[in-house]
């Protein structure tokens, strides 16, 4: 992991994040030093605060000493797909429900979820062990305006009764599946790129979309992932330019951040 993973909390006071956050830039300071130093900062305080689309500020309780998981803080990546994604009156997710029905995996302390939950999508959350009590935290006090709604539970990637339970949480039918997958910083070891895939796969609706926003923690398992996405989805496509230019997002080159979108689920015969 980077280097970021070995922040700890100064007992700052809450850090409100908006549209506008990563703009606070200093004129004198070199953006790359400025933006790592605005992380930094939200990073060590206790509670983030998020302004999301609608205008609702959610309340994000950090713990950056969470053990043997980086779930504990909000990571770059997280607030860059949230901006990116709540951007358009429209969200980006296809559905034949009046809100689609959105799975993130690996989600940390819960910004991008909660994000999601009050721009207009129901949102289940999952994470590991380690992860689930601030996260169960987050969703409680972050919860969107009804019929909205935002739930939590934990999911391994390779624990087919994660997966049920997951259904089950969501209310959703296996065979009609989510609309939409987010996830960040979810490719740092090479063993669990499969995992992360076929987890996708088997979760996605025919005709949702997976986005993922990563910064390289490892190489070979970023390569394993462009190379291995294929045999999933028949479209793989890399919005990192596009997502460096946006305005909403211009600073993620500073931080190194990249964006896939995943779509048309590969039909896989059982072995």
């Amino acid at each position: 992991m980077c280097s970021g993973a070995s922040r700890r909390a100064s007992g700052k006071s809450t850090k409100v994040l908006s549209r506008n956050t990563a703009d606070e830039r200093s004129e004198d300071e070199g953006d790359k030093v400025s933006v790592d130093a605005l992380f930094f900062e939200i990073a060590n305080a206790p509670t983030v605060g998020y302004r999301c689309s609608n205008g609702t500020v959610i309340s994000i309780l950090q713990d950056p000493l969470v053990e043997d998981c980086t779930g504990g803080v909000v990571w770059e990546t997280a607030f860059a797909l949230s901006q990116y994604l709540t951007k358009h009156a429209e969200l980006p997710f296809p559905s034949l429900e009046q809100r689609p029905v959105v799975l993130e995996l690996g989600a940390g302390c819960g910004l991008l979820g909660a994000a999601l939950a009050h721009s207009g999508c129901d949102v289940l959350m999952t994470e590991v062990d380690q992860a689930m009590v601030h996260l169960t935290q987050n969703v409680a006090v972050n919860q969107p305006a009804p019929p909205g709604w935002l739930r939590c539970c934990r999911l391994m990637w390779d624990c087919e009764d994660d997966i049920a339970t997951a259904w089950q949480v969501a209310e959703l039918a296996p065979a009609r599946g989510f609309d939409g997958i987010v996830a960040t910083d979810v490719i740092f070891d090479i063993a669990l790129v499969p995992l992360l895939l076929r987890t996708m796969h088997c979760t996605l609706s025919t005709s949702g979309v997976v986005f993922v926003c990563v910064q390289v923690r490892c190489a070979d398992a970023h390569a394993a992932f462009l190379d291995t996405a294929p045999k999933y989805f028949s479209c793989v496509e890399c919005l990192t330019q596009e997502f460096r230019r946006d305005a909403s997002t211009d600073w993620a080159a500073d931080c190194e951040c990249e964006l896939f979108r995943l779509s048309t689920k590969v039909k896989i015969h059982p072995k």
